[in-house]
């Protein structure tokens, strides 16, 4: 028995709404198994984790306590994500792909999400902390990102690295997760932006720091009283994520 039904992959979307789910149309019902049951999902990151499938004629879906847990730190309120649900082998696992579209994978992407998914393994706190805190600074995951969004800070009205060239810019901007790692954040392109140095620096050894909104274009973050407005589109981030 196979989850899915003469079809190797079918469109979906990944929803935090009023409930976070894997979220199929009701037309997609023929390609979908015909009862409930428990499922294998390889996630976007490569984690593997254990759903269940409710095949609701108005509203088919995948939940389950694993899957959702996922789906609200990698998704934002009410902004879907168009993914692909490919099938594993002959049985009940599944695998999330994005959107064909945009950028091509590359080996770099590949590498990147690889490491990230090693370094979400890893228990101790601290130590996860100041593995992620180097890998914010590996060449390979700034080049990655670098070539999205260019390399300069995106805290509104700060304009540092714009005009420079890229072997300059490249120099004064860094990766930083919004949500940081070590308070639970995780490695979704929606916790990710690029500050420069001393924006960064700033975030970091700031005695109070609020998370006000954060959306796939725009975040808000209260430092010290002062807001920073961060713009990016993590749309082209997200299609390029492979493991």
């Amino acid at each position: 028995m196979t989850f899915l039904i003469g079809t190797q992959h079918l469109s979906a979307a990944l929803v935090h709404h009023t409930g976070s789910m894997i979220r199929f149309r009701p037309a997609q019902l023929p390609y979908l198994p015909t009862q409930d049951l428990d499922c294998s999902v390889t996630l976007l990151d490569g984690k593997n984790v254990k759903g269940r499938f409710h095949g609701h004629p108005a509203n088919p879906y995948i939940g389950g306590p694993e899957l959702v847990g996922w789906i609200k730190t990698w998704v934002r309120w009410n902004e879907p994500v168009s993914i692909v649900v490919e099938q594993v082998g002959r049985g009940l696992g599944i695998r999330l792909r994005t959107q064909s579209g945009g950028q091509p994978q590359t080996a770099l992407s590949r590498r990147i999400r690889r490491k990230a998914v090693g370094l979400g393994k890893i228990k101790n706190a601290a130590r996860r902390r100041r593995a992620y805190s180097a890998w914010e600074h590996d060449p390979r995951l700034r080049q990655l990102v670098l070539q999205v969004w260019l390399p300069q800070c995106q805290v509104v009205g700060c304009g540092a690295g714009q005009g420079l060239p890229s072997t300059l810019a490249d120099t004064i901007v860094d990766v930083h997760h919004i949500e940081f790692v070590s308070s639970g954040g995780s490695d979704s392109p929606t916790n990710l932006c690029l500050l420069c140095a001393n924006h960064h620096a700033l975030v970091h050894r700031a005695p109070t720091k609020q998370i006000l909104s954060n959306s796939s274009e725009r975040v808000t973050i209260a430092v010290n009283g002062t807001v920073l407005t961060i713009e990016r589109d993590v749309t082209e981030l997200w299609r390029i994520i492979d493991v």
